[in-house]
């Protein structure tokens, strides 16, 4: 199922999100206050799940007056390992299919990571329903679902535009909600 979750992938401290659709990321994007970076995505996400734990001995109560238990051992859990969301398996057709796309969010610069691969990188992306758009075009040309839900950060970014009273487009001012929260523009709430 197409999801647009966060992660902790790159060595930022900043707020860091991605896009996969058909099991692949496709985007990364990247919280910088006010604004996001948003660029297509060079390498998969690792999410490693918790290995089962150590089983505890049973209390007393639990056993027959012989010594056997009296509720029977669930079957060994084995660990499912981690769990891989692979990036896009071809770079060139992900970063062609972005290309023709991504303009919508600004001019994407065309980059090369460490390892040598190819990606498209924008900044200074205000409006991450404009983020989910892109990433669901993005999806449906190669072929893959799209994401239904919006973020939160969407949803948050929908009151900062009903209730910031300034009506420049360009303003970061940030609008408070209430006990001392505040959102900003980029749709996150801070304290």
């Amino acid at each position: 199922m197409a999801h647009m979750a966060s992660t902790s992938k790159m060595p930022k401290q900043n707020r860091q999100f991605y896009m996969q659709a058909g099991g692949y990321v496709l985007l990364r994007y990247v919280d910088e206050g006010s604004c996001y970076t948003v660029m297509t995505a060079t390498s998969g996400e690792d999410l490693p799940h918790d290995p089962p734990r150590e089983r505890r001995a049973r209390p007393s109560i639990f056993k027959r007056p012989e010594g056997t238990d009296l509720i029977p051992e669930p079957l060994a859990i084995k660990s499912p390992g981690p769990m891989d969301i692979e990036a896009y398996p071809n770079l060139v057709k992900l970063t062609a299919a972005a290309q023709k796309i991504l303009y919508t969010l600004g001019t994407p610069e065309e980059r090369i990571d460490k390892w040598g691969r190819p990606y498209l990188m924008i900044e200074g992306v205000s409006d991450t329903g404009a983020i989910r758009r892109a990433a669901n075009s993005l999806a449906k040309s190669l072929g893959l679902e799209t994401v239904k839900e919006s973020t939160a950060d969407e949803e948050m970014q929908k009151i900062w535009d009903e209730f910031s009273v300034d009506e420049s487009s360009t303003s970061d001012h940030d609008v408070e909600l209430g006990d001392e929260a505040w959102v900003m523009r980029s749709g996150r709430v801070k304290s």
